[in-house]
């Protein structure tokens, strides 16, 4: 890796975290200059130096370096992917590992034949599904305001943010969908 690539993503993350050089020299104990010599590629800081004004910035350097190599496609293999299984046999595959700082979210989510979520689900992020197999029922609202949508497999629906929202699997399969939320809640 070239240091001037270093020097860069620093600077692209103090701006993104809307820090001054001030700030991050005031937290780190490092000048202002060095600090800029740093980010312009003119001074290679050591390791040490380099932890530091991460910390003052509020990153690790294991997620700085791993930062910087997501300039490259991450593939994951089917058989790579690791399965959690969460309330009453519903499983949930994430689709993308060792990714940080990702804009989006995307999981295949198989949930069995007879499955109802115990309550409604509020997300932060905006929500699309895309029903792959069998069907489901998805509650969309809370009271008097909800609205009842049947999704077939080849079937997707787009949530924004903040809507509330259930799922239920009355029918005798299981049913398999790609549920991509964004910005990522993980």
């Amino acid at each position: 890796m070239q240091m001037e690539n270093v020097g860069g993503q620093l600077k692209k993350i103090r701006i993104e975290r809307g820090m001054t050089l001030e700030q991050v020299s005031n937290k780190c104990g490092y000048s202002k200059a060095l600090i800029s010599r740093v980010e312009n590629g003119y001074v290679s800081p050591s390791l040490a130096s380099l932890t530091n004004m991460l910390r003052a910035m509020g990153l690790q350097i294991c997620d700085f370096f791993l930062k910087i190599e997501q300039n490259e496609p991450v593939i994951l293999r089917q058989g790579d992917r690791q399965a959690q299984f969460v309330k009453r046999g519903v499983k949930v595959e994430h689709l993308t590992s060792g990714v940080t700082e990702k804009k989006m979210d995307p999981a295949e989510v198989t949930i069995p034949s007879g499955y109802s979520s115990d309550q409604q689900r509020i997300t932060y992020s905006e929500c699309f599904i895309l029903v792959r197999a069998g069907e489901v029922k998805l509650v969309v609202g809370i009271g008097n305001s909800e609205e009842v949508y049947r999704l077939n497999a080849g079937d997707s629906i787009y949530l924004p943010a903040g809507i509330s929202h259930r799922c239920e699997n009355t029918s005798k399969q299981e049913a398999i969908l790609l549920c991509v939320e964004s910005p990522s809640s993980r």
